[in-house]
């Protein structure tokens, strides 16, 4: 059996890897939309003599579009973690006789006093500033069909990239069942 075991360290050190290249990207994707957000804004005040101010919806949408594909990432984080945590680390802890009295990564990171939300609210606050300006755009101006249309699309899409920065928070509560097998061990005290 110790080969298993030596396998899923194998597994786990992999995943390791791919979890520090997909934080990497993440960390990309979020200074990529600071500066393209930011750039966009500040390009479409500048010349707002010559454009139209109802632009400053793109830098909006384009803020939220950068939210899934941060969100991507950071749902691919939370999946290699909690296959390592549901799946490996009871047979590395079972097979290297890890004390349990210590927390294997992934389990520590898991526990409620670890989690923290606060680049959840950084991010979101980026979005909402980035958003605040086109949506003031669309308010002042004497509604028309698509203005109300972008209007109501900025909020549908906000109130999406919201939800899915909670639906990451409950992660946890979206992983699939640990099978039958998994389970018995638990509740023979082997895992």
């Amino acid at each position: 059996m110790l080969k298993a075991a030596e396998h899923a360290w194998a597994i786990y050190t992999e995943l390791r890897k791919e979890t520090l290249m997909t934080q990497q990207l993440r960390a990309r994707a979020i200074g990529f939309k600071i500066t393209f957000v930011g750039g966009a804004i500040a390009l479409i005040l500048a010349n707002r003599k010559s454009l139209d101010d109802r632009l400053l919806v793109v830098p909006a949408f384009a803020a939220m579009f950068f939210d899934f594909v941060i969100t991507s990432y950071s749902i691919s984080i939370k999946r290699i973690g909690g296959y390592a945590r549901m799946y490996l680390e009871p047979l590395i802890r079972r097979e290297f006789a890890w004390p349990q009295e210590v927390p294997m990564w992934e389990e520590f990171m898991s526990q409620t006093a670890q989690r923290q939300m606060l680049a959840i609210i950084g991010n979101l606050g980026i979005t909402a500033l980035a958003s605040l300006p086109g949506a003031i755009v669309l308010l002042m101006q004497p509604p028309t069909w698509p203005s109300v249309l972008l209007f109501g699309a900025l909020l549908v899409a906000f109130a999406t990239v919201a939800m899915n920065h909670v639906r990451l928070k409950r992660f946890a509560d979206l992983l699939p069942p640990k099978s039958d097998s998994s389970q018995h061990d638990t509740e023979n005290g082997t895992a």
